[in-house]
């Protein structure tokens, strides 16, 4: 078991470096990714384990961290796992993004600086009982003898009144309590309704393109988990089927999923085209296919507008509804919108989008 797990850019390495072995110092267990390594099974197995096993999560952030694509999939898998969440500030004034504002909404941030302050956040998270593995707790001591026979007469008294209270409730009439009826069968052919997001398929040949769509799939499951009507499969079972696009209905059978997403990620420098099929898992039909058009910048708006159609879509449909076949539902693109004005560029900004021009 992991104490806090630490995200950060690459490029703000050194503070993480710092903080994290002044916090193992204390006497935490702290995990972050030093290695830099960046394969898929790495994001996907070392990096989501100590994500789900950490207590408290602390994100750094900065300019930098904004433009991590991994820094937003891992703070949306800790947001996904209700786990406790530091935001600290490495810069004196920060104005969050759209992709951190939803994670982070309400939650007080720390600055860099405050090694204190941010030590007691994490003690107050975990109950003050991280030490344990490094510090023993100090033997009680007696201070006086007056003391011992005050204790030994308030241990007695208390013992006498238990066995008091014990005899009295042994005594005393019982009452008839009702038993509760059996619950009754469920009806055949009635699920309860569970949605399952299947991991996005990436149509690019880069194996960053992969990431890309694994952090789409785990933004689309989070912002879908706050819906009301149904039950979101989490990110952790997810991505155990990836690659199963053939054999849905096998899937949604083993999960007990009335609903399945179905969906790809295209990407070709920052434009970015997301497709999905809300499938009913009883007749492999689809309910809903959808199409959005746009780049990297107006993503998070890509995802919650896919979200809110789905959840649209499964909270008006009534479980009777009888779906139409696929091939009979025209596919829906986002209208077009004119050219946004371009946006002002910081001076990291080719330190984050290398050759972007």
């Amino acid at each position: 078991m992991t104490d806090i797990f630490i995200s950060y850019s690459n490029f703000d390495k050194d503070k993480a470096t710092r903080l994290a072995q002044r916090l193992r110092d204390t006497g935490f267990l702290v995990w972050m990714d030093d290695t830099n390594l960046a394969t898929a099974s790495k994001w996907s197995s070392e990096i989501v384990r100590a994500i789900e096993e950490c207590k408290v999560f602390i994100i750094l952030l900065s300019a930098n961290s904004f433009g991590s694509h991994n820094v937003i999939k891992e703070l949306s898998l800790a947001s996904e796992g209700k786990k406790h969440i530091i935001p600290v500030e490495l810069e004196d004034t920060i104005d969050l993004t759209h992709e951190v504002k939803y994670q982070l909404a309400g939650i007080q941030r720390a600055s860099y600086k405050e090694y204190e302050r941010i030590e007691t956040a994490i003690r107050n998270f975990i109950n003050v009982d991280v030490p344990v593995h490094t510090f023993s707790a100090p033997s009680p001591k007696v201070r006086s003898p007056i003391l011992k026979y005050a204790l030994g007469i308030l241990i007695v008294g208390l013992a006498g009144g238990a066995y008091f209270l014990l005899s009295a409730k042994q005594t005393a009439p019982q009452l008839a309590v009702p038993q509760p009826t059996a619950p009754q069968p469920t009806a055949p052919g009635v699920k309860m309704k569970k949605l399952f997001v299947l991991p996005f398929e990436s149509l690019g040949t880069d194996k960053r393109d992969d990431f890309f769509a694994d952090g789409v799939t785990a933004q689309i499951i989070a912002t879908l988990s706050g819906s009301q009507g149904f039950q979101t499969i989490d990110l952790k079972t997810a991505m155990n089927y990836k690659g199963r696009k053939g054999d849905i209905a096998a899937v949604a059978k083993e999960l007990g999923a009335r609903y399945v997403v179905d969906g790809t990620v295209q990407k070709h420098g920052k434009n970015v085209k997301i497709t999905a099929q809300l499938i009913d898992a009883d007749s492999v039909k689809a309910l809903l296919s959808d199409q959005f058009d746009g780049t990297s910048d107006d993503l998070s708006g890509l995802e919650e507008k896919l979200a809110r159609s789905i959840t649209s879509e499964v909270q008006g449909t009534p479980n009777d509804l009888a779906p139409a076949p696929i091939d009979t539902i025209p596919h829906r693109q986002s209208s077009p919108r004119k050219p946004a004005a371009p946006k002002p560029r910081g001076r990291d900004y080719e330190k984050i989008y290398p050759g972007s021009n």
